[in-house]
């Protein structure tokens, strides 16, 4: 559901979502909406460069990134996911899901806006 959030808010501001150096970022987006603290002002920094200018498609970057990505993921989800097998107290753990699904997309939704404004500064600019 995240993945779909995400690819429907790139196609909102005409971004194509196939592309490897899109699939990098939007794994970049997960990861940093999911960090905290100083990791996420590193991150976020990165993210913003990453908007800039993409990079090229690297095999293994793509590769760390999705276990970077999973790690984080796991590691918030992996104790809401435990609760949530537990009689009465899963229904509180089941409240978080789109606790995170909102996190993410509004990252993402924040972000892909920037780019989009960016590029139209770009774009009015070189007339």
């Amino acid at each position: 559901m995240v993945l779909k959030g995400i690819y429907e808010i790139a196609l909102h501001y005409g971004y194509a979502y196939d592309s490897d150096s899109e699939r990098y970022l939007i794994l970049k987006l997960i990861a940093t909406s999911m960090s905290k603290g100083p990791v996420w002002e590193t991150e976020n920094q990165e993210v913003d460069k990453i908007l800039l200018s993409p990079p090229a498609a690297d095999e293994g970057r793509m590769k760390q990134q999705i276990e970077d990505t999973a790690r984080l993921l796991a590691m918030d989800m992996l104790v809401l996911k435990f609760i949530q097998g537990l009689p009465l107290v899963g229904v509180v753990g089941g409240a978080f899901n789109p606790v995170y699904y909102r996190k993410i997309l509004h990252y993402a939704r924040l972000k892909y806006y920037k780019r989009y404004l960016k590029d139209k500064l770009r774009k009015a600019a070189s007339i």
